[in-house]
């Protein structure tokens, strides 16, 4: 009983650890906890409550990731994380504005064909991420039907976030909903936790950003789901290459 008890303080002792530290720990960082993770009774129970808080471990050389489920807003984020950082009066279209943005942005860095890294570019200033993000809502407001299937098959809204965008302002002061404000929102909130780091004009993905994409979110299924739906966002005229 002592043994199963000290096991369980284990595995919750490495489970808070990654909550508290954005959802990874390392060798480096946090050897004791690490090794502990690895251990083959504690790893059982740390399985255990992925299958009940909904949640992936993802292990990567000697760094350990918690990737929450989808579906998980206890975890990941929510709407209303995404509404605060905007504003206390945030509309629900501007978090799901927000979410749209840095799931383009993690497109823009990661979608080459070459399975084993499709990485395409390694930083992007804000102006190049905000042209293209105009670029990308002005073509999905133009496809009418074409954005209208994806949205009924993926849920995904794009139609009502593309005309909404259309009528923000560019730039305007003080304003966190303008289009500017928007891409800085999407920006900030992914430094806040890890996934980009800033250096002068420059934004880059962390270790972690790259981790997460490399070895756990782009498998084959979900990068042809993604090319899939980009190219329907263009009419056919996509090329994952480009």
């Amino acid at each position: 009983m002592t043994d199963d008890r000290n096991e369980l303080h284990s595995a919750l002792r490495v489970f808070r650890a990654l909550l508290d530290h954005n959802g990874m720990i390392s060798r480096t960082d946090q050897p004791e906890l690490f090794d502990l993770s690895q251990q083959k009774e504690i790893r059982e129970l740390l399985e255990a409550f992925e299958q009940e808080l909904s949640f992936h471990l993802l292990k990567v050389q000697d760094r350990l990731y918690l990737i929450p489920d989808m579906e998980n807003t206890t975890l990941g984020f929510s709407m209303r994380e995404y509404r605060e950082d905007i504003s206390p009066s945030a509309r629900a279209i501007d978090a799901l504005t927000v979410s749209y943005v840095q799931m383009y942005l993690c497109w823009e860095f990661y979608h080459g064909k070459n399975a084993s890294d499709p990485t395409v570019r390694t930083f992007i200033r804000m102006e190049e991420l905000l042209k293209d993000v105009d670029a990308l809502f002005d073509r999905l407001r133009k496809s009418g039907a074409a954005v209208s299937e994806i949205d009924a098959s993926s849920e995904m809204n794009f139609e009502l976030v593309a005309e909404t965008w259309q009528n923000r302002l560019i730039e305007e002061e003080n304003s966190r909903s303008s289009k500017a404000g928007i891409v800085r929102i999407a920006l900030n909130q992914m430094i806040a936790h890890g996934l980009l780091l800033k250096a002068e004009d420059e934004y880059r993905p962390t270790r972690t950003l790259h981790d997460k994409f490399i070895y756990y979110y782009l498998d084959s299924d979900r990068v042809q789901e993604i090319h899939a739906i980009f190219d329907e966002m263009s009419g056919g005229d996509y090329d994952a290459e480009n």
